[in-house]
């Protein structure tokens, strides 16, 4: 993959030792029309770790956050998918770290020259880091319905300048009881009849009319009741994770 206008660009298999690109001339001005695009590729089992730093100048339209021209990292598991993409002034700080063991990295340059980018990257393992106990469940954003998520979170102590690629914040649905609502219910009645039957003495004839009660049966949206014995099964435990009973009714996908 040669650069285009430009000697720039290539495939970079990558150790654990920092491996540096640029733009064509960095320091210095890029020129309006050059092209890069490096495929970075780490180890079987391994990940790829870029970091941008130095001075960052790739014009744009701030107004409306337009890259005119850009860097842009695919470093997902699908190259066809448009990926990040960096423009402006201002050196991004966040670590980039790709879905697989490879990145692409394509530098595009089509209005006008500018100082440009440089970045770093090697190869880290699948696990960089030590992470340390979860926290206590946050409390829940609502009482009721499944409205509500709560989280909780961890700290990794990162090897050296490397970056924690494990999980560090959880959360999950909570408060699955259902919310309080006024429900319709049929109730059957005896009462004297009406029209011609009335006029046969001590007929009662059986009526049935809808009233509205209290009941515990509204769940957001996405959510519909289901026994917490149903849920319990396909988590694998007796209660459900809001302390509901097995033959309670909580709201669940």
């Amino acid at each position: 993959m040669p650069g285009y206008g430009a000697d720039c660009g290539g495939l970079l298999e990558l150790t654990d030792a920092w491996t540096h690109i640029a733009s064509p001339n960095y320091p210095e001005q890029f020129r309006e029309g050059q092209e890069c695009s490096w495929l970075l590729v780490a180890p079987a089992k391994q990940r790829v770790q870029l970091n941008f730093f130095g001075e960052f100048e790739m014009y744009c339209k701030v107004r409306h956050s337009l890259c005119m021209d850009y860097v842009e990292i695919r470093n997902s598991t699908d190259f066809a998918n448009t990926g990040m993409r960096y423009c402006c002034n201002g050196t991004p700080e966040a670590p980039v770290l790709s879905d697989t063991r490879d990145m692409l990295v394509l530098f595009r340059s089509f209005y006008r020259g500018g100082r440009g980018f440089q970045a770093r990257a090697r190869a880290i393992g699948a696990a960089d880091g030590q992470p340390g106990d979860w926290s206590e469940w946050s409390a829940c954003s609502a009482s009721c319905g499944a409205c509500g998520v709560r989280r909780r979170v961890r700290e990794c102590v990162p090897r050296g300048d490397a970056v924690c690629l494990t999980e560090l914040s959880q959360t999950e649905v909570c408060a699955r009881q259902p919310c309080a609502s006024l429900c319709a219910r049929t109730v059957s009645e005896e009462a004297p009849c009406e029209g011609l039957l009335s006029l046969l003495k001590g007929l009662r004839c059986r009526t049935e009319r809808t009233r509205m009660e209290p009941c515990r049966r509204m769940c957001c949206a996405g959510y519909t009741l289901r026994r917490a014995a149903d849920e319990s099964e396909e988590e694998g435990e007796e209660d459900s994770a809001d302390g509901a009973t097995e033959r309670e009714e909580i709201c669940a996908k």
